[in-house]
């Protein structure tokens, strides 16, 4: 599936499988007959265009960090307290 860029479109999955496999048999006994079927496929990525645009709404769990109060990275509260502070003092004269 293709993924848009600023710049140009990025492969970010194939849902073809690496590999598939499966085993099958046939138990008799008398009158009586039991199928087994055991099938699998491993590998392929796919993407959720769903899961895209609920995480773009912040319905999804994984948004749930930050989504009252917002998030504060390392180091930005100084940044924002020194802005604070100038602008207390803009508005109320030196501290």
């Amino acid at each position: 599936m293709p993924k848009l860029t600023s710049k140009k479109t990025v492969k970010v999955g194939n849902a073809n499988p690496d590999w598939t496999g499966g085993w099958s048999n046939t138990f008799r006994y008398k009158n009586l007959s039991l199928n087994v079927l055991i099938d699998t496929k491993q590998g392929g990525k796919i993407v959720s265009f769903t899961d895209a645009v609920l995480s773009g709404y912040g319905s999804t769990a994984r948004t749930l960090a930050g989504r009252e109060g917002g998030i504060v990275f390392p180091g930005c509260w100084i940044v924002e307290r020194r802005i604070r502070k100038k602008l207390m003092r803009k508005l109320c004269g030196p501290l």
